[in-house]
């Protein structure tokens, strides 16, 4: 898949399939999208674009609003690499200038430097100042222009539409199993590992202390069984707990995630650690004493064991 940040890079080649939207989380209902954009790529013998921003449109225009997403730049691009069908990603810088486009000069734009013949896009879709692009008005712009515009039924999982936003809601419930199966893959996160105050090696639990971008959503506070590795070497992967709290025993006021792994105690400092959330096991909880806390740490271990074992 080839990635640009700007229009003026891409060669006009072949025709394309567009499809534009956030994409945060490449969850099932974007990838039903991609898929049917894929399938009209391939009757045409077109391409596959995905057109999406970075800095996300909220970032910019709400700079104050506290905002965390499912997927950051590079998970992005990885998710979408690994649908394998996607041949180009057009990943646009989003600042205020862009945002005062229209959608049809928006469109003006993108069509001067790709062949678009169709459009595959939610029934939700908005595009353009003021989000004046609707799909109804997509149709149209099709129509005039001689391009094919599909609308595609938000996905559901047999009750609700699976959407970003709920898949959000989940995780800040901690319920890291609902998400994954919205997502239609695990939850993720990478962050740098980074000097802590050494407590859990006190204890008998050595754990690695990650610092994660601060708009990447982290799930909610608790224990979880998780599967790790160093993003240069993803080819080893470990088993572990991971603790996501206040560490409530010792009065901590901070939030911050720590990785247990088991069996291994590798130096990974000043490394960038890969972790995937496979089971919530509990919700954080203070403890009377540092004892009652080390012998839930142990049932906790055990628990991850049995959850990543399963």
């Amino acid at each position: 898949m080839r990635v640009f940040s700007s229009f003026d890079d891409i060669t006009r080649d072949r025709p394309q399939v567009v499809v534009i939207g956030a994409f945060d989380g490449v969850h099932r209902g974007h990838q039903f999208l991609i898929s049917r954009a894929s399938e009209i790529a391939r009757a045409r013998a077109a391409g596959v674009t995905v057109v999406t921003f970075w800095p996300p449109p909220v970032v910019v225009l709400e700079p104050n609003k506290p905002v965390h997403f499912l997927t950051l730049r590079d998970e992005k691009i990885a998710l979408l690499a690994q649908t394998q069908i996607v041949d180009q990603m057009v990943l646009l810088p989003f600042t205020h200038e862009l945002s005062q486009l229209s959608a049809e000069a928006f469109l003006a734009l993108l069509r001067r430097h790709l062949d678009v013949i169709a459009f595959v896009e939610g029934d939700d879709f908005k595009l353009g100042h003021n989000r004046e692009g609707t799909i109804a008005w997509l149709q149209q712009y099709g129509e005039h222009h001689d391009i094919v515009v599909e609308s595609v039924a938000r996905r559901d999982d047999g009750s609700q539409p699976i959407s970003s936003t709920r898949i959000r809601h989940a995780l800040e419930a901690g319920d890291v199993a609902v998400a994954t199966d919205l997502l239609g893959h695990s939850y993720d996160l990478v962050g740098e590992v980074v000097h802590g105050d050494a407590r859990g090696r006190t204890l008998g639990f050595p754990t690695a202390n990650l610092r994660v971008d601060p708009l990447k959503l982290v799930p909610a506070n608790g224990i979880y069984a998780v599967r790790a590795w160093r993003v240069g070497t993803p080819d080893i992967v470990w088993q572990g707990a991971a603790s996501i709290g206040v560490r409530p025993v010792f009065d901590g006021r901070e939030r911050v995630i720590e990785v247990y792994l088991l069996d291994v105690h590798p130096d990974l400092y000043g490394e960038a650690l890969y972790v995937t959330f496979v089971q919530r096991l509990r919700e954080e909880r203070d403890f009377p004493s540092v004892e009652a806390l080390v012998a839930q740490m142990e049932h906790d271990v055990a628990a991850a064991r049995r959850a990543l074992d399963h």
